[in-house]
């Protein structure tokens, strides 16, 4: 019996979606909150929406250094965040959810860095992570700008990604408009689901930064999807594999689709370059007959 695929180590790059909380390191953060707020902390534990106001305050800036910002992917603690500048604390702390919903995504582009011994997570044991890039949005957003984009109606796309409306998309704009929006969405939310949503996914090794970088910047594969099941497809699922090459690290992510009169299987794949921090489209989605 064939064994799982053995995942590729992690090259101390991050490409990961989840959710990012701060937590009070010490007693003494916690004191020092507990003053600015007049006593708001109890056993512990503050409202988001109370935290983010106090943080939001120029003034208190100093504070939102002293907490230990935890990254949770997949229900498992996965790093530590560290800003690098003002400007990324303060992007840190509007993206506290205040709301608590499951459907707010945090995504974070960086690279691990030797953490200080005086760092407000030394004690955690996780990996520290300064972030490149941070952004949120809700799945809905996400959907929204993918469904409208096939359809070919102006929208909104969520801080931090380019659009989806792409010249490599349009062509099934005209296919597209015998379903619904609320269709669309659907089959965006189960592919990105099922792109990101693996349970050990946490954006750390070069097979799942590809997967979660084509679920956020290569919009043809739900192009894609829209039209294998509009042709009477069923989507059977979506791989990814790390490519043996001399110099660059590419990873092949590929989706397999069954006819469901013919039962004939097509597959087709891109190539992603995850070589560094940044990753970046090797070669466009196109068909597998290997």
């Amino acid at each position: 019996m064939q064994g799982r695929p053995r995942f590729s180590q992690w090259s101390g790059f991050v490409y990961t979606l989840g959710q990012m909380a701060p937590e009070f390191p010490s007693l003494g953060v916690e004191k020092e909150f507990a003053q600015l707020t007049g006593d708001a902390v109890h056993g512990g534990l503050v409202e988001a929406t109370e935290l983010r106001r106090v943080l939001e305050d120029p003034e208190n800036r100093y504070l939102g250094r002293r907490l230990c910002w935890v990254f949770t992917a997949q229900n498992m603690e996965a790093f530590s965040v560290t800003p690098r500048s003002d400007a990324d604390l303060a992007r840190m702390v509007e993206m506290i959810s205040t709301s608590g919903s499951e459907e707010a995504v945090h995504v974070i582009v960086g690279q691990a860095v030797p953490a200080s011994a005086d760092s407000p997570c030394a004690r955690s044991g996780l990996p520290t992570v300064a972030a490149d890039q941070l952004f949120a949005f809700s799945i809905d957003e996400f959907t929204g700008a993918l469904s409208d984009a096939i359809l070919g109606e102006p929208s909104n796309q969520p801080t931090g990604e380019t659009s989806p409306n792409s010249n490599e998309g349009s062509q099934a704009h005209s296919g597209a408009r015998q379903e619904t929006r609320p269709q669309l969405q659907a089959v965006a939310r189960d592919l990105f689901k099922r792109l990101t949503a693996r349970a050990d996914n946490r954006g750390m090794t070069d097979e799942h930064r590809a997967l979660n970088y084509v679920a956020l910047r290569y919009p043809q594969l739900y192009h894609a999807t829209a039209q294998a099941l509009r042709d009477g497809k069923v989507f059977i699922g979506a791989d990814a594999s790390l490519l043996q090459s001399a110099s660059r690290r590419i990873v092949s992510v590929s989706l397999t689709f069954r006819h469901r009169h013919t039962d004939i299987t097509e597959r087709y794949y891109c190539l992603v370059d995850v070589t560094e921090v940044f990753p970046f489209l090797a070669s466009r989605l196109q068909p597998s007959f290997g």
